[in-house]
């Protein structure tokens, strides 16, 4: 008996031994260096805190949390912690309701800009989702749309626009002046995929040019009066190049970071488009990332980082200083 009570324990042990073999394997945490992993939050599905299809994701002044769901047509908000707190719109195309919400931004008022890409039109709201305004239609004239999908707001208030190029407006929809960004020599009709604003006043964009069927994802740099100073990446798996490039924010000290969906990682640059760092890897525990799609930086530096494939924000605090 005793001999077979050993035999089932080294057993047991081998097993266990096994399994947290595979946990490690799949489910180990991130190499997060420059950021330590602090919470998440989120799963697939309908109810209030899951996402089906979120989309983007934007912070406030107060560091409460906004994300954009295409397919549930809604925004949802979120504390700092990733307490639910409220959610508002469904589909339709009457005021506070969407059609396909895309790109999200706020101003230092608080108040939400939202991008309603099939209404070709923004809605504004008040912070608890209050709707205030809204401006837009289907056209290419000045204040019109073609499916827009990238916001972002500056500190002056001013709102940034992207659908095939880039429309600035006051906070009141008010027109002020266009900028050109698709490239005239191809025929290429891709929305911008996000937008970034510097303390300067310098506008990032995310710009995909199809080749074929191959999709070459660059981060170009506009002044603030519509100049391109610069323009980086290029298809291809090493630091400082791009694989379908999906979100992009700035942090204080004007660092920009790119969210890069098909090769599950963070890179991070100077506002001169140097290198500066890069982690992340496909996996489902913290510090690992399936379609990393947009993220968000708050006053504090924390990075919120939203994911398609596990349905889930991930919130990160800076570990050290960016040279």
């Amino acid at each position: 008996m005793k001999i077979r009570n050993i035999i089932r324990f080294i057993e047991l042990i081998v097993i266990i031994s096994v399994i947290v073999i595979v946990v490690n394997f799949f489910y180990k945490r991130g190499d997060s260096q420059t950021y330590i992993f602090v919470n998440t939050w989120g799963n697939k599905g309908n109810g209030d805190g899951q996402f089906l299809y979120p989309r983007f994701i934007t912070v406030d002044t107060e560091g409460y949390i906004y994300v954009s769901d295409l397919s549930e047509n809604c925004i949802q908000k979120f504390n700092s912690q990733g307490d639910f707190i409220t959610k508002w719109g469904n589909k339709g195309e009457s005021d506070g309701k969407f059609n396909n919400p895309k790109g999200i931004s706020v101003d230092h008022q608080r108040n939400i800009y939202v991008v309603d890409s099939i209404n070709n039109r923004i809605q504004k709201f008040d912070s608890k989702g209050n709707f205030l305004l809204k401006w837009g239609k289907y056209g290419s004239k000045p204040g019109e749309f073609i499916s827009p999908k990238s916001i972002a707001v500056d500190s002056k208030g001013y709102i940034y626009v992207g659908d095939e190029d880039i429309q600035k407006f006051d906070s009141n929809g008010k027109f002020s002046m266009k900028y050109e960004v698709r490239n005239r020599k191809f025929t290429d009709r891709q929305p911008l995929q996000d937008i970034a604003i510097d303390s300067s006043g310098n506008i990032y964009v995310i710009h995909w040019l199809f080749c074929g069927f191959l999709a070459q994802s660059h981060v170009r740099k506009f002044s603030p009066s519509g100049q391109c100073i610069k323009q980086w990446g290029a298809y291809g798996k090493e630091e400082g190049s791009f694989s379908n490039v999906y979100g992009i924010a700035i942090d204080s000290q004007d660092h920009i970071f790119v969210a890069e969906g098909d090769k599950n990682r963070i890179q991070i640059f100077d506002s001169n488009g140097n290198f500066l760092k890069v982690w992340g890897s496909w996996g489902y525990c913290y510090g690992y990332f399936r379609v990393p799609i947009d993220l968000a930086i708050d006053l504090t530096g924390n990075l919120y980082v939203l994911e398609y494939g596990n349905r889930r924000i991930q919130k990160f605090m800076p570990n050290s200083n960016l040279k």
